[in-house]
């Protein structure tokens, strides 16, 4: 999930434990790990609400002043409805460090391919999800232009893309350029065997 700048404190120190998102379906789905700048958060629950329910209390736990703040920031403000996402940032441990060689277990590997075929299958460009980790896999920190070049991307679809794979945990941003994470990286190699 991607957050505003502004929201990165609260995300950290625990104060903000919810999200509205105007989607037609879920991106998210509860117990996904996502991984943030202010660190990995775990999806508890996930409900489409109707706008009129959102609470003043809701707007302070989304880092919003009030419920009016909310609701005219979002995407389509006038939204009958909305997605509610309620969060917790997890521990260190439930993450892999940065650097650390990982195993994924079957089943998270089962999950992410499962994931990775759901987002190659809602995309207008095929089959793409494997081939971008092997390339950033193959050619780590080198600027996004120069990355798409070498590839035949579009410059913005690469960026989209790699943003995806990056919520899943599987890529890191280098300000310049992106590289595997430690699970990209696992994920990578365990697809080969």
């Amino acid at each position: 999930m991607l957050f505003k700048k502004r929201f990165w404190e609260g995300l950290e120190d625990g104060s903000i434990t919810l999200a509205f998102r105007n989607w037609q379906r879920p991106h998210v789905r509860v117990g996904g790990r996502y991984r943030t700048p202010a660190g990995v958060l775990v999806v508890d629950a996930v409900e489409h609400v109707p706008v009129v329910s959102i609470t003043d209390s809701d707007a302070q736990h989304a880092g919003f002043a009030s419920r009016e703040e909310l609701i005219a920031d979002l995407w389509d403000p006038g939204a009958p409805a909305v997605h509610r996402i309620e969060f917790h940032i997890a521990t260190v441990e439930a993450f892999e460090r940065p650097g650390r060689r990982v195993r994924l277990s079957d089943e998270e590997v089962a999950e992410l391919t499962r994931r990775l075929t759901m987002l190659d299958a809602e995309s207008t460009h095929g089959n793409w999800t494997v081939g971008a980790l092997r390339l950033v896999g193959a050619l780590p920190g080198i600027r996004l232009a120069e990355l798409a070049a070498r590839a035949g991307y579009d410059r913005e679809t690469l960026r989209q893309d790699l943003r995806q794979l990056k919520e899943l945990g599987l890529t890191e941003n280098l300000g310049t350029g992106y590289r595997l994470s430690a699970r990209g990286a696992a994920l990578v190699e365990q697809l080969r065997q």
